[in-house]
């Protein structure tokens, strides 16, 4: 897969906006890019355009994309994923930043999201989100 690397980000974020919420389009405007790229213009978009957008982006690369991606965007995404899905993307990130992302949703969705996760991996996320939230940057406050 070649990575495409756009001069600015404003004119993928154009992209983005014209291609509306239409999944075939999205995947055409985001296929190709750079996680940090797509998670920077995914963060620039409101509620549902930041749902659909991110829906659009190819299945490897969107834990990577959830990892680059700021905590509104992470909340709406886990928030509207179906459960496994969700739960299959908190399993491929780090654990300290599946940690944060869980950090940032309810409690009621966290639990449930843990609950679906791999056990070793839930269990390693549930250490984290244990230690108060000062000491490692992630835990509920």
């Amino acid at each position: 897969m070649t990575v495409q690397v756009l001069d600015d980000i404003d004119e993928l974020e154009a992209r983005v906006r014209a291609a509306g919420r239409e999944p075939a389009a999205l995947h055409a405007a985001l296929d190709g890019r750079r996680a940090v790229d797509v998670a920077r213009v995914i963060d620039r978009l409101g509620g549902a355009d930041r749902v659909a957008a991110f829906a659009a982006v190819a299945s490897p690369v969107a834990a990577r994309v959830l990892h680059e991606a700021g905590a509104e965007t992470a909340k709406a995404v886990m928030g509207s994923r179906p459960l496994k899905d969700a739960a299959a993307l908190l399993d491929r990130l780090p654990m300290d930043e599946a940690a944060r992302v869980l950090a940032g949703l309810g409690d009621e969705r966290s639990t449930e999201l843990l609950a679906a996760m791999t056990p070793r991996h839930a269990a390693e996320v549930r250490s984290l989100l244990a230690h108060p939230a000062k000491s490692i940057f992630i835990g509920r406050s």
